[in-house]
């Protein structure tokens, strides 16, 4: 249904101060589990957001990756998570991922040690860095088991992170978010143990995405979002995604 445009742009503004107002009160929670329930929320307004723009055949982590990479200023996204790839081909020994996995475990060396220092995620590898050293297959990147090479982009990983938090409540990993930085990094992690052998300490290299960078994708999407809707005259309200009415189910407010 057309509407005259100074009605749809009302329109707009009060889809997208709805969200403004709700970041604020999101960014306001305090308390012991403060960042956890953050970064809950942040993610899920993200993941809101991407309904208003999505296909309907869109599966909801290809939504959520899109919307992420189109309208959150992220360029980093893209980037492949080089401790998920090497623990990947660590765990494959299929020969085909050699100079793969020659070029990953070279990357990471320079990363080492960590020691108390955070290395930010500019540092990850576009998933172009490997060329055509990454194995084919019907056209395709090869799969490292079962696992495709978009899944360890951070657009994805964001994704993951979103359903940890949605579905467990907890963050995944053990990474550490001390909230002094507000870029996503990575840090080692010590890890002391006791058994029978003695004292034992183990090693580990853990992602962090800190509750303000969250914060910060989500008000950048916020404002691109605004212009991509006014710009194309688009009503939030009446678009592919979302259905209002009276019924839980879906398909019944058609």
């Amino acid at each position: 249904m057309l509407v005259p445009e100074d009605v749809l742009k009302d329109r707009i503004e009060r889809f997208i101060q709805h969200f403004r107002t709700e970041l604020d009160q999101i960014a306001a929670i305090t308390g012991k589990s403060g960042r956890t329930f953050r970064k809950l929320l942040y993610l899920s307004v993200l993941d809101a957001l991407s309904i208003c723009i999505s296909e309907p055949s869109d599966t909801n982590g290809k939504r959520f990756a899109a919307f992420v990479s189109d309208f959150s200023d992220w360029p980093d996204g893209e980037r492949v998570s080089l401790t998920h790839l090497v623990e990947l081909l660590d765990r494959d020994s299929n020969p085909a991922f050699d100079k793969v996995r020659e070029k990953a475990r070279e990357m990471l060396s320079h990363w080492m040690p960590m020691r108390s220092r955070e290395v930010f995620i500019n540092k990850d590898p576009l998933p172009s860095s490997f060329g055509a050293d990454w194995p084919r297959e019907n056209g395709q990147p090869r799969k490292i088991e079962n696992v495709r090479l978009e899944q360890l982009t951070h657009y994805s990983l964001l994704w993951a992170h979103r359903n940890y938090l949605a579905h467990e409540l907890r963050n995944p990993g053990y990474g550490v978010d001390s909230g002094h930085l507000d870029s996503p990094f990575y840090h080692e992690l010590e890890t002391i143990s006791y058994g029978d052998g003695g004292k034992q300490s183990t090693l580990t290299t853990e992602l962090v995405y800190p509750d303000v960078f969250l914060l910060r994708l989500c008000r950048d999407a916020l404002t691109n979002l605004c212009r991509h809707l006014i710009q194309s005259k688009l009503d939030p309200y009446e678009g592919k995604g979302y259905k209002f009415g009276s019924y839980w189910i879906r398909e019944l407010n058609s």
